[in-house]
């Protein structure tokens, strides 16, 4: 896991866990050396880092899951679960959000059971749970899509009991 990109080439006839596992990173996510570079730079890959000159590549770290889609608060529940059933990567970069809304919806999706967070080593690491992997994706839409209804109409409520008290 400390070797740079451009010594990889070098040394890959060396069987060494560290290598080993920078190399089974690429074939996993079937995509060129230059788009895995891309997304550890972009911090799209939890447990991978790049630190002066030196990519570091957690055997725990998937790739991203890049159809993330930002466009409503469902979306992104949705996103987050989907992306936990497929074994892929999620995080608030991936989903171009800021870290502290990503980890409200994170937390909302592990009080309904959907997905668990775990930390190793200073990184959370999300997963799906039985629940999220017993259900369908459209049925899983329909649970986060309730949550995105009642948090609304706790919104509304807070609202309205706001203006009511003035």
């Amino acid at each position: 896991m400390l070797y740079s990109w451009d010594c990889l080439n070098k040394i890959c006839s060396i069987k060494n866990n560290r290598l080993s596992v920078q190399i089974e990173f690429i074939k996993l996510s079937g995509k060129k050396e230059k788009t895995v570079v891309s997304w550890i730079k972009s911090g799209l890959v939890n447990g991978a880092s790049f630190t002066d000159g030196v990519y570091i590549i957690s055997d725990l770290a998937r790739p991203p899951y890049m159809r993330a889609s930002s466009k409503n608060s469902a979306a992104i529940r949705k996103g987050i679960v989907v992306g936990c059933k497929r074994r892929l990567s999620v995080n608030a970069k991936v989903f171009r959000i800021p870290e502290e809304e990503f980890q409200v919806y994170v937390n909302q999706l592990i009080i309904e059971k959907l997905v668990e967070k775990r930390s190793i080593d200073g990184t959370d690491y999300y997963y799906s749970t039985q629940k999220a992997d017993g259900i369908s994706e459209k049925k899983a839409y329909r649970i986060i899509k309730g949550l995105t209804e009642a948090a609304v109409g706790a919104a509304a409520g807070v609202a309205t009991e706001k203006m009511m008290g003035q």
